[in-house]
C-alpha cells in the first residue's frame, strides 16, 4: 500500500493544504488498489450528485483480465433501484488514511439467495485523497475486539460484538458479528476496544453507513464517536501515531 501510495501519477492536482489528490490510470496499480479494498472488507460509500442519501456496498471480487468487478448489493435497498437506473456509480473507501475513489458503469445484474450483486465495468483510473487533518490506520493485521449495546429504544438494548477495522481519531469502521440491522442514525453506548500496545478505551458511537454481508456473515459498519473522555481520546491519539511511526519505518529502504 505505501509503495503504491508513494508512487507518481499521471496526473497530480492539489486541491488544498491540508489535501493531496492523485489519480491511478496503470491498469497493475489499479488491481492492487482494488485487491486492498477487497482483502480489507473495506466499506464503500456510494452517492448520486444531488442528493445526501449514502448508500453502501463492497467489493465481492476484481477481474482485470476480464474487464470486470463485482460489487455487492447496494444499501439501504433504495440503492439497487436508483444503481439500475442510473446505470453507473461512483464509490469511496479508505485505506490507511486515504479517501480511495472509482467511478464505474453497470455491465449486469444478478440475484444469489435473495441478495443482488453487480457486474461493473473494470475501472480506468482510480483517484485517491489524502487528507492530513483526520489520520485513519487500519487495524485489519492486529486483531482487535469490540463491544458494545445497541440502543434500540423504549429502553431496550442489544449487545454487538465484532472487531475493528480502522481507526481515527473521529470514528471507527467496525465489522460486527453475525447480521445487525443498523441505520443512519442509530447509536452504539458503552463500546470498549482494547488497543494494541495502549489499553482499553471507551465510547458512544453514531452510526453513518452499515450494510450486512450475508456471504461473511458479518455487518459493515461506519460510526462516529460520541462522548468519548480525554483519556480515551488521548489514547486513540497516541496509538495511531505509534502505528503511523510503525508504518514509516517499514517503508523505508534498508
Amino acid at each position: 500500500m505505501s509503495e503504491l501510495l508513494r508512487m507518481p501519477a499521471p496526473h497530480t492536482e492539489e486541491t488544498s493544504q491540508s489535501t493531496s489528490r492523485f489519480a491511478v490510470t496503470r491498469r497493475s496499480s489499479i488491481t492492487r488498489l482494488l485487491q486492498l479494498l477487497e482483502r480489507r472488507k473495506v466499506l464503500l460509500n456510494v452517492q448520486w450528485p444531488g442528493e445526501r442519501q449514502l448508500y453502501a456496498t463492497a467489493l465481492l471480487g476484481i477481474y482485470p483480465e476480464h474487464g470486470f468487478i463485482v460489487l455487492d448489493e447496494l444499501n439501504p435497498r433504495v440503492g439497487h433501484d436508483k444503481l439500475l437506473e442510473r446505470g453507473e456509480l461512483t464509490a469511496v473507501g479508505r485505506l490507511d488514511g486515504v479517501s480511495i475513489k472509482l467511478t464505474t458503469r453497470l455491465q449486469e445484474m444478478r440475484i444469489k439467495d435473495g441478495v443482488a450483486f453487480y457486474k461493473f465495468a473494470f475501472p480506468q483510473q482510480i483517484y485517491y485523497v489524502q487528507r492530513r487533518d483526520s489520520h485513519r490506520v487500519s487495524l485489519v493485521s492486529q486483531p482487535t475486539r469490540f463491544e458494545g449495546r445497541w440502543e434500540r429504544g423504549d429502553d431496550d438494548a442489544d449487545a454487538v460484538t465484532g472487531t475493528v477495522g480502522d481507526l481515527s481519531a473521529e470514528g471507527v469502521g467496525l465489522l460486527l458479528d453475525g447480521e445487525v440491522p443498523l441505520r443512519q442514525g442509530d447509536v452504539l453506548s458503552l463500546c470498549k476496544i482494547r488497543l494494541p500496545q495502549d489499553g482499553c478505551v471507551s465510547f458512544d458511537l453514531e452510526v453513518r453507513h452499515a450494510t450486512y454481508v450475508p456471504a461473511r456473515q458479518l455487518t459493515r459498519v461506519g460510526a462516529r464517536l460520541l462522548n468519548i473522555d480525554v483519556f480515551s481520546r488521548h489514547r486513540i491519539e497516541a496509538a495511531i501515531a505509534r502505528m503511523e511511526r510503525d508504518l514509516a519505518k517499514r517503508k523505508r529502504p534498508d
